[in-house]
């Protein structure tokens, strides 16, 4: 082996560690989220890092530290907005709900992050409807438009939402019948259906631009719900 080679061997240690694979060389604060899924094999999903699949711990071990130390930094001084941003995505909104309730984010700042991790947030629902109707109804009405866009509203509004059939409805909801139509269709169209509803805009609680998405947050137990079309038609 010449001394090239050796160099670029030692570098690449360096990097991926020694037998790389051996999650049993992962921090401990790692060590609980792995798991081994059927197609992909052995993952690593925690909140400061995501690896699917699992190639390093050295790597993993390196981004942990580093991700966490930053967000603690921020957590301490009240910067709640830029550690949210140390933390893997699927994790973000689950801070957010758990600082909520501990009673740590509160006022402006609350609102702010929340408008950044809601609309960063995927299938919602997942942690559950009461507790996501308490931090709103808390926070006050909320959005990521220049101005109110309440404003020149009609008192009533017609709003959809697109959901697999036999879903109860969500808080998630819609003015583009498009974009409504596009999540019926999002796991196949023959399990989606759109629903067609009215809501007092005295009723909505947050309303968001971003994704371009056109979103409505509401309770959906104040929705009147006119119609349910096939997601095909």
């Amino acid at each position: 082996m010449s001394d090239d080679e050796a160099a670029k061997i030692r570098k690449m240690l360096d990097v991926y560690g020694d037998d790389p694979f051996n999650v049993d060389k992962l921090h401990p604060d790692l060590q609980p989220w792995v798991f081994r899924h059927e197609v992909i094999g052995v993952c690593l999903k925690s909140p400061f890092v995501v690896s699917v699949p699992f190639f390093s711990w050295a790597m993993a071990n390196e981004k942990h530290e580093h991700q966490k130390r930053l967000f603690d930094q921020h957590v301490a001084s009240g910067r709640f907005d830029k550690a949210l941003w140390f933390l893997e995505r699927p994790f973000r909104m689950t801070y957010v709900l758990d600082w909520h309730e501990d009673g740590v984010l509160r006022g402006g700042m609350l609102r702010e992050v929340l408008c950044d991790a809601w609309t960063d947030c995927e299938f919602p629902y997942q942690f559950g409807i009461d507790r996501l109707l308490d931090l709103f109804r808390d926070v006050g009405f909320v959005h990521d438009y220049d101005d109110d866009p309440r404003l020149g509203m009609e008192p009533n509004i017609t709003i959809y939402r697109g959901q697999v059939r036999g879903m109860e409805p969500g808080i998630s909801w819609t003015t583009d019948m498009e974009r409504a139509a596009f999540f019926a269709r999002r796991f196949g169209a023959d399990d989606g259906v759109i629903l067609v509803g009215h809501v007092n805009t005295s009723e909505i609680l947050a309303m968001f631009k971003g994704r371009s998405e056109s979103e409505i947050v509401c309770d959906p137990d104040m929705v009147a719900i006119d119609n349910r079309e096939e997601a095909g038609q």
